[in-house]
């Protein structure tokens, strides 16, 4: 079935591909000629790529990327094509790495897997297995840290306490058992049940550990001694009809306990004090799945097979207080069995999983029917709400778990991988991963977001690039929300620290150049120095005046040597400051509108400020002392900081100066530059032309040196590559062209008219190009032949607003109008992206024989 699934290819392809495989078959390499093995290679290769973006597009990426791998010239060394000829390769094998969800394999059970759980704070998962034991895990390697084994059968579930420090085993041995989780020690048994233990629970205070079992009763346990405290006994006016407890858990404040009988159908809320009957919620009605408590222990929800009128399934939900029903919803005589049902953080609704291949989510209050989710192929045992409700994961005896949007039912991805039913699937929790058990003898973890990238923050904040930074290093990101400033973990996508301190929302973030400090300004009309890794407030650089309706925040920049700030305001200044104190040391007065940037010299002796009032400005930034009144809307540096540039976009005028004396050096009528205009040695620089050319001309005496004519289409904006020896022109059209710079040639064009290709931005090594669209997507190119190579699709449609690299060429950051901030890997070579894939692909159950000949990867064993 799993082969059937997934193995839809290009038709066309495969039969071209084995024609040519029959022909090898006859004919000897020796009676072949050289072009012809070449073309067959190609084919091959790129059936292979048809084929991994098929599995890509199926949701089984793990398998995409063995497939493409095939295809790769490393694993195939012996005269393959390089992939130049082929670019299909390696954008199949980068997209299969960028859609791969599973991160972990958790193997070493020799049984299914009952239950897998996260500790409180998502470091560790234990599971618990038909194998008779219970394993402690690494959440974030997968590492086997402890094996807990004693029990004598079947492991029923395995959970950690409050603290995360102990887990308590439930066993069809009759035992319950409490482990160190981080030695695997036993440290108590609790022995009094007469048959299998169902479940075990911890209290919410870790005391106490509550138990059901087939014997008919729950039990308390004191958790330090093991000693049994209490024992609740199922009584059933019936005495044909037993009382075997599913379940028994505590309420959020333990003083109560709730327990589900398999046999008799009651539902009963006790008092865990004294062990007495508070409310008998259900009678009869054949409940399987075990009864919750709502976040806050005021309701209770269960459901059933079937309704006493024995045709259709039932959930309810009770208050605690009262035992009445407050609300049931029922299925209409299709047969289908409620499997499972959990409440959403806030309490407001609830899901339930049911047999008809479909979860439902209901309306707490009213019972009503708010969502449902079909696209399983068969029962559905689980399903879960995220922490923040915004999502639900299902697990079914499809062999699949699947990510749902909770408010409208879409489904966002499938989780393939496991051989077996998957038995449940639960978020850890932050939200950003999924852990899921199955009958294949694994456990398995997902991320929860976007495949391969990582989600820095889900706030919705405003669109400008200003309120999102990114550390020298890479490793550290700064956003700047409506509620406060944040630093992440660019790794893993973890909260620093917050900055805590503005009166007003932030909305400008900065790092210094060591990357040790940030810079933000708020609308209260500061600007605040803090220390990154610690969150400490260094100093408020007050001044600035704000104007009434008009938002107020001061931008920020730091001198390269990070020992003074500039910010500007709204008020017509420009001030200077020391880093290190917040000493004012300077004001630039004397623009007659906003200010709307300043900008160091390379040797931080000079700033140029830009203003509304179409002049740049020249400081001494020692003192404040003004040089010059230059004409122009932007203004740059050249690297060497000798000459500057400035342009007017209302002019169309590019002029250069001596950055020294401020004496005008050249004129270039109808040239528009970009902030990036100088190439990295400050010999040249581009302008973007009125006459839709870019034009590339010398630095020292503004002459021309070249015409790079594109599209008939306005040129937008250009800029070099780090190494200066290419170019990239954007294009009205939509569409990017890069050049060679030594010889003006024309290396390629990415994108065709109408893509909206946004801003190219060329990696710290030049070898990538990285472009926005206004389809809510991100394309990474090759900069030596414009193939392009990976689409990054993280946003809704809409045009981008961020698109970089990290400074260290690891990282690729994407955001897009109100969307998160998202994370990519970054391959810089094949022979990364090749390694990374094969490090995956030995973590990953490999094909089958039947799937591998499928994809001709064995030729002479499948018979082709």
């Amino acid at each position: 079935m799993r082969l059937a699934k997934r193995l839809v290819i290009l038709t066309a392809i495969a039969t071209f591909f084995a024609a040519l495989g029959s022909a090898s078959s006859s004919e000897s390499g020796s009676e072949r000629s050289e072009d012809e093995l070449t073309l067959h290679q190609i084919w091959q290769a790129r059936y292979w790529a048809a084929g991994a973006v098929d599995l890509t597009e199926a949701g089984d990426a793990g398998a995409a990327i063995a497939v493409a791998m095939a295809a790769m010239p490393q694993a195939n060394p012996d005269g393959w094509p390089d992939t130049a000829d082929i670019p299909e390769v390696p954008r199949a094998l980068y997209g299969a790495l960028l859609a791969r969800r599973e991160i972990a394999v958790l193997r070493g059970h020799e049984g299914p897997v009952w239950s897998a759980t996260y500790s409180p704070d998502g470091t560790q998962i234990v599971t618990a297995s038909a194998d008779g034991t219970a394993r402690v895990w690494d959440a974030t390697s997968g590492a086997e840290t402890a094996t807990l084994q004693g029990h004598e059968g079947s492991l029923r579930s395995a959970v950690f306490s409050p603290d995360g420090r102990l887990v308590v085993t439930a066993s069809v041995d009759g035992t319950a058992r409490i482990w160190d989780a981080a030695s695997g020690n036993e440290i108590a048994t609790l022995s009094g049940h007469e048959g299998m233990v169902h479940s075990a629970a911890f209290s919410p205070d870790g005391s106490r550990i509550v138990t059901a079992s087939v014997d008919e009763t729950a039990r308390i346990w004191d958790v330090r001694s093991g000693r049994e405290l209490l024992a609740l006994r199922v009584e059933d006016e019936d005495p044909l009809e037993g009382g075997e407890l599913l379940s028994a858990v505590y309420s959020p404040d333990g003083a109560r306990i709730v327990t589900t009988s398999t046999t008799n159908g009651d539902v009963r809320v006790w008092d865990a004090a004294t062990g007495a009957v508070i409310a008998d919620l259900a009678r009869h009605g054949l409940f399987l799945t075990p009864a919750v408590f709502s976040p806050d222990g005021t309701r209770i929800a269960a459901g059933s097979p079937v309704d006493h009128h024995g045709d259709r399934s039932e959930s309810r939900i009770w208050d605690v207080e009262t035992g009445e029903e407050i609300a049931a919803y029922r299925t209409m005589g299709d047969g289908s069995v409620v499997r499972s049902i959990a409440f959403s953080a806030d309490g407001a609704r609830v899901v339930m999983a049911l047999s008809d291949r479909t979860a439902r989510i209901l309306n707490a209050e009213s019972g009503a029917l708010v969502a449902m989710f079909g696209g399983h192929e068969d029962s559905v045992l689980s399903a879960a709400f995220s922490q923040d409700g915004r999502r639900v994961i299902s697990a079914s005896t499809d062999h699949t778990a699947r990510l749902w949007d909770a408010a409208t039912g879409t489904e966002i991805a499938v989780l393939r991988g496991h051989d077996d039913a998957v038995f449940s699937a639960m978020f850890s929790p932050n939200g950003r991963h999924v852990v899921t058990t199955s009958g294949d003898g694994t456990a398995r973890v997902w991320n929860a977001r976007r495949g391969a990238a990582i989600t820095v923050i889900d706030a919705s904040f405003s669109l400008r690039l200003e309120e999102v930074a990114v550390s020298p290093d890479g490793w550290r990101i700064v956003t700047a929300g409506p509620d406060v400033t944040r630093v992440w973990n660019t790794a893993d996508g973890t909260e620093v620290v917050a900055l805590v301190g503005h009166d007003e929302p932030a909305l400008f973030v900065a790092f210094s150049p060591d990357g040790a400090r940030i810079v933000t300004g708020a609308d209260d009309a500061t600007a605040r120095i803090w220390e990154a890794s610690s969150g400490a407030e260094i100093a408020v650089l007050r001044g600035h005046q704000p104007l009434e309706r008009r938002r107020s925040a001061p931008y920020a920049t730091y001198a390269p040597d990070g020992m003074r700030i500039v910010t500007t305001g709204v008020d017509r200044t420009a001030r200077v400051w020391d880093a290190n104190t917040g000493a004012e040391i300077a004001v630039l007065s004397g623009h007659e509108d906003l200010v709307l940037a300043a900008r160091f010299s390379p040797d931080g002796t000079r700033i140029a400020t830009i203003s509304r009032d179409q002049t740049v400005r020249l400081w001494h930034a020692a003192d404040g002392a003004m040089i010059a009144v230059l004409d122009g809307t932007d203004a740059a540096f050249s690297p060497d900081g000798l000459v500057i540039l400035t342009g007017s976009r209302h002019a169309g005028v590019s002029r250069l100066w001596d950055a020294v004396t401020a004496a005008a050096i050249a004129e270039l009528p109808g040239q528009r530059f970009g902030q990036n205009a100088f190439s990295p040695d400050g010999s040249q620089f581009v302008t973007a032309s009125d006459d839709n050319a870019a034009r590339i001309w010398d630095a020292v005496d503004g002459t021309q040196i070249a015409v790079l004519r594109g599209p008939d289409a306005r040129t937008m904006g250009a800029s070099f590559s780090p190494d200066g020896s290419r170019l990239a022109t954007r294009y009205e059209d939509g569409t990017v062209w890069l050049w060679e710079v030594a010889t003006g040639a024309e290396i390629a064009v990415l994108g065709t008219p109408g893509d909206g290709l946004g801003s190219p931005r060329f990696s710290p090594a030049r070898e990538h190009v990285l472009t926005t669209g206004n389809d809510g997507r991100a394309l990474l190119w090759d900069a030596s032949n414009g193939a392009q190579l990976a689409v990054l699709r993280s946003h809704s449609s809409g045009s981008f607003h961020l698109a970089e690299f990290s400074p260290d060429g690891n990282w690729i950051l994407t955001r897009g109008g109100f969307s998160p901030v998202t994370v990519w890997p970054h391959y810089r070579t094949l022979d990364e992206l090749y390694e990374h894939a094969r490090e995956i692909v030995e973590h990953l159950q490999p094909l089958s024989d039947a799937e591998a000949c499928a994809y001709h990867l064995q030729i002479q064993a499948c018979g082709l």
